[in-house]
């Protein structure tokens, strides 16, 4: 370890990665991959990293990307172009060194098949993580959700570590026609935990789909955050917990929080 990286008491990894690649996978969403170190080796999926992009020499807010698969090799972060922070990093090339914090947050833990899940748009990205950990699970399948088939991505990947891969678009262009939300309730059968991640009314149909049938849902959320440390207390979301309502910080306690226990 040089004198640039370090360990924090609660082993969060800070220190500078190498870019290997970024490719624009569709338009303006982008993935990038970086050199790994031995704590980001050991993400889990559904956790992400920090990025500290530079623009004309000086550093701005750091932006959260992320961990699309993660190993002893590389890191595979996934992000869309929204401002001025993610158009820097889209302009990165290979070689380039980076400022990187993390894995942050809490992740999918302890998933165990006959497992579904379930990913909209951008929210496809962790998951294809968590498909990579329970590829050996025959019982585990995805649905995944784009608005047409030119937002749809990863396809190939996912059909690589998964047998059963169901895809679908608000237009019909690819897949069958309708949503992800729809699409687990008409094939859903047998499993006993649903993982998600993608926009909040998808989240919240399949949560309330969830409790209807007795499934366990986990969510993964997606926040607008500060700090990524817990400090700021810009991306908290209410919690039912211990029988009252209270804020938990999706950067912290989350992304992934018991869906049943959040109120959307």
């Amino acid at each position: 370890m040089n004198s640039r990286e370090k360990l924090s008491s609660d082993k969060i990894f800070f220190g500078l990665r190498e870019v290997i690649s970024i490719k624009e996978i569709i338009k303006g969403t982008f993935l990038l991959e970086i050199s790994s170190s031995e704590q980001l080796s050991k993400s889990d999926a559904g956790q992400f990293v920090y990025i500290i992009p530079r623009i004309q020499k000086r550093t701005i807010l750091p932006r959260p990307l992320c961990i699309a698969d993660a190993d002893a090799g590389s890191v595979k972060l996934i992000f869309r172009v929204k401002g001025k922070g993610t158009l820097c990093l889209s302009g990165l090339s290979k070689g380039d060194r980076i400022s990187v914090m993390g894995p942050l947050g809490k992740g999918f833990k302890d998933i165990k098949g006959p497992v579904l899940l379930a990913g909209g748009g951008l929210g496809a990205a962790p998951l294809y993580f968590l498909a990579k950990k329970l590829q050996n699970n025959e019982k585990t399948s995805i649905v995944l959700g784009f608005k047409n088939k030119n937002e749809a991505y990863f396809i190939d990947e996912f059909k690589s570590v998964l047998r059963n891969v169901f895809i679908c678009t608000d237009d019909g262009s690819l897949g069958s026609r309708g949503n992800a939300a729809e699409k687990v309730r008409e094939i859903i059968s047998g499993e006993k935990i649903l993982c998600a991640c993608g926009p909040r009314p998808m989240l919240k149909s399949l949560s309330d789909f969830a409790g209807e049938r007795g499934i366990r849902i986990f969510v993964s959320l997606e926040e607008r955050m500060g700090c990524g440390m817990g400090a700021c207390l810009g991306c908290v979301v209410k919690i039912r917990s211990g029988g009252k309502e209270e804020y938990q910080r999706v950067c912290k306690e989350g992304p992934v929080f018991d869906g049943s226990k959040v109120i959307y």
